[in-house]
């Protein structure tokens, strides 16, 4: 019995979108994860537009020795022409380790959701993958932004409010999607401590964090019975656009450079034809990246950071932000 693959994989597609395929505890998969999905699907039908005939899949039952190793040498061949198309794009060694990996669960899924048996030539797909740097803000940076009043009395309105939320990001670090989304409600205030009491979107984890007193100055600062929402509303990439303008304004305009590993040699990324200087590289990502390992350097139990990061015990990204913290 043979099948089509393309049909299979967006089935694959369609029942993580409706809740048919859930995580290993039940819930619902992300938005992110359906998004990886469908670009991986993308890169599927990019090869099977060079193939003389649709790329299928077949059941092991009953196969005859040269049959098997004939569907292996198929498989090798799919596995070397899939990474090329991604690397003809020039696609980093992770990007394409991630794609092989949604491959991988793509094929458990038939095995084990779908009674599908297949032969374990997916075993052999190896996601190649290399150890990026982690970009954190730096202390004296983070401070600066805390305490510099003569700066900023400097800044214009909206990126006064781009400040202060990048600082409760570098400090408690919740994603830019909860901070943007926190409500009056959200603020608990239990005799002289005051928490935010929030629950990820991305991961619906419950959080209960205890903000320290700048954080405290910079929320009430918001804090308002007429308005919905703490913060100002904006999207994500207005955030991240200004948020780069801020560090701009700060003078963080030095050159640090940025690199992507193309199997296995490291390329330098230009910005505007020119290297990377330290502001371009400000985004919301570098909050919970910072906050992750500033706990840890105040010497924070790796359990409560995990659970306020929503990091799982064997994490291997939250091991580097270990080896960041233990440098600093």
């Amino acid at each position: 019995m043979k099948k089509e693959m393309l049909p299979l994989f967006e089935k694959f597609i369609q029942e993580s979108i409706n809740g048919r395929r859930v995580q290993s505890n039940g819930k619902k998969l992300s938005k992110a994860s359906i998004v990886n999905y469908k670009n991986t699907l993308l890169y599927l039908q990019k090869l099977n537009e060079s193939y003389t005939t649709p790329i299928v899949i077949s059941c092991n039952f009953n196969k005859k020795h040269h049959e098997m190793l004939s569907e292996r040498k198929y498989w090798n061949v799919f596995y070397q022409q899939f990474k090329k198309v991604m690397y003809n794009k020039q696609c980093s060694d992770n990007y394409v380790g991630l794609n092989i990996k949604n491959l991988k669960t793509f094929f458990k899924y038939l095995e084990f959701d779908k009674n599908f048996p297949t032969s374990d030539f997916y075993k052999k797909f190896y996601p190649p993958s290399n150890e990026t740097q982690i970009f954190v803000l730096e202390q004296d940076k983070l401070k600066f932004l805390i305490v510099n009043s003569e700066f900023e009395d400097s800044l214009p309105e909206h990126l006064k409010v781009i400040k202060d939320i990048f600082v409760i990001g570098c400090t408690v670090g919740l994603r830019f999607s909860d901070l943007i989304s926190l409500k009056p409600t959200n603020i608990q205030t239990i005799d002289e401590s005051v928490y935010i009491v929030t629950c990820s979107k991305k991961t619906s984890t419950n959080t209960r964090i205890k903000i320290p007193y700048y954080i405290k100055d910079i929320i009430f600062k918001y804090l308002s019975s007429k308005n919905k929402f703490i913060f100002p509303q904006m999207c994500l990439y207005t955030f991240n656009t200004r948020i780069k303008l801020l560090g701009e304004k700060a003078g963080w305009t030095y050159p640090v450079g940025k690199a992507k590993v193309i199997k296995g040699v490291s390329k330098e990324l230009k910005h505007m034809g020119m290297s990377y200087r330290y502001c371009d590289r400000l985004s919301s990502h570098v909050m919970r990246k910072t906050a992750v390992t500033t706990l840890l350097i105040l010497g924070m139990p790796e359990t409560l950071v995990r659970k306020i990061s929503g990091h799982s015990h064997n994490s291997k990204e939250f091991y580097k932000y270990n080896l960041v913290s233990k440098s600093a």
